[in-house]
């Protein structure tokens, strides 16, 4: 009796411990992915619209295959109404901000947003966010691929 006694006692503490380490229910989705785009200077890269209606955070990763590394490039996420904003020519809140200089993967995990509304990633290599380019006269290209991954709960 002894042994079944201690078999139903450690079943039931690995039923308890496998059930705290499982609290993580995170569902990760890709929802763009696009390679080899070519980006040129004075000119920003749009993603589709994304409609979320829950709580959620973006993966986003960038691999840069051809980039001269003049300036920083960046990543930016925005709801609907601001790129409307934006496009207007009226001031813009930017919800997320990151940018880099190097070729290579860049990854970024942001922040979680409310949902409810539509959002939208842009990769900028002009002047109409935050940095400025250089412009020299040459055409600074930048060569990318993107994946962003939809993780909610």
């Amino acid at each position: 009796m002894r042994p079944l006694s201690y078999t139903i006692v450690i079943l039931f503490m690995l039923s308890i411990i496998s059930g705290c380490t499982d609290d993580d229910k995170s569902v990760e989705t890709i929802i763009l992915s696009q390679d080899n785009i070519i980006l040129h200077e004075d000119y920003y890269y749009l993603s589709d619209k994304f409609m979320i209606n829950d709580p959620f955070q973006f993966l986003i990763t960038i691999k840069a295959h051809e980039w001269p590394q003049d300036y920083k490039i960046e990543v930016i996420v925005l709801k609907d109404d601001e790129y409307d904003d934006f496009i207007a020519g009226r001031s813009v809140q930017i919800l997320w901000y990151e940018d880099f200089l190097t070729e290579g993967p860049h990854e970024w995990e942001t922040e979680e947003f409310d949902g409810n509304d539509g959002y939208y990633v842009i990769v900028d290599n002009s002047d109409s966010w935050v940095e400025d380019t250089d412009w020299d006269g040459n055409d600074d290209i930048l060569i990318f691929d993107i994946e962003i991954v939809l993780k909610s709960n």
